[in-house]
């Protein structure tokens, strides 16, 4: 019963409240402070915020001070970061119901025989 408390704790803890979206290039208008996914085409990844941008490239930052400098030629995908709200709400809420069945199921079953005495 504790291992089923504890990685239900953790299931909803480490749910992702976010998904990624791929954006066309071109196309995408680009806010500063927003966080973007970037796959160059020697499949190396990338994350963090955009600091700033101009024709030929694009600076990510991960952490205060951490720049990542990507040319947009090198660019294979790009996909920005969106809040999803029903990956928020769904997770931790089927979550519960399975372990709340689960364990109402188990004590449901569970009986004291007091036949000895």
């Amino acid at each position: 019963m504790k291992k089923i408390i504890i990685f239900t704790l953790l299931c909803l803890l480490l749910n992702s409240c976010f998904s990624y979206k791929n954006i066309d290039l071109d196309k995408e208008e680009f806010n500063l402070n927003t966080i973007f996914r970037i796959t160059k085409t020697d499949n190396e990844k990338k994350k963090g915020k955009l600091h700033s941008l101009n024709d030929s490239l694009i600076v990510l930052e991960r952490k205060p001070g951490e720049k990542h400098t990507v040319f947009k030629g090198n660019i294979q995908q790009i996909q920005k970061r969106k809040f999803s709200l029903a990956k928020t709400i769904a997770l931790p809420v089927g979550i519960t119901a399975v372990v709340t069945a689960v364990t109402v199921s188990a004590l449901a079953n569970w009986s004291i025989s007091l036949d000895g005495y």
